[in-house]
């Protein structure tokens, strides 16, 4: 009512206040109203500033996650690429935004058993980790060790075991 009565309906405070609604029911782990929240945030965001609004990588990773936890996975991957083509477009590849997206969509791939989509993706993200973060960082020490589950998941255990050693 207060947007409503203060003429703030489709302005960057309306997305606001359904971007932190809808991480509050995400949290909540009440995924259906959490992905209301969020396609209104969405809808709201390319109406004002169109599609390619650099801020829109975070509703499409949100709604990624929404949709990977409802199991909906073609909808959860279709998310995750547009936040990857998002950032790509909008920041570049060298960001350490993108290596985020790309470590989603991995993971759901993974999720699935598709290891031959998910493993080039892993590979780019660490590169990433360490470009941005150096090889020291707990950031790139994180991608490693998604990477040396990745291998636990699959079987391969001395892979995984070396991965895990080198992080």
């Amino acid at each position: 009512k207060y947007l409503e009565s203060n003429n703030k309906i489709n302005t960057t405070e309306y997305t606001f206040f359904f971007f932190f609604l809808g991480l509050i029911y995400f949290r909540k782990e009440d995924y259906k109203k959490a992905e209301g929240y969020y396609q209104i945030e969405l809808f709201t965001l390319i109406k004002l500033f169109g599609e390619n609004y650099s801020s829109l990588q975070y509703t499409f990773s949100f709604l990624g996650r929404i949709n990977e936890n409802l199991g909906d996975y073609k909808q959860s991957e279709s998310f995750y690429l547009r936040a990857i083509s998002n950032v790509k477009a909008n920041l570049g590849e060298k960001k350490p935004n993108y290596s985020l997206c790309l470590l989603n969509l991995a993971t759901l791939y993974k999720k699935n058993k598709e290891y031959q989509k998910a493993e080039p993706l892993y590979l780019e993200a660490i590169e990433n980790k360490k470009l941005n973060f150096g090889e020291n960082s707990i950031e790139y020490q994180r991608a490693l060790i998604s990477y040396a589950i990745f291998y636990d998941e699959k079987g391969d255990l001395q892979k995984a075991d070396e991965l895990f050693f080198k992080s």
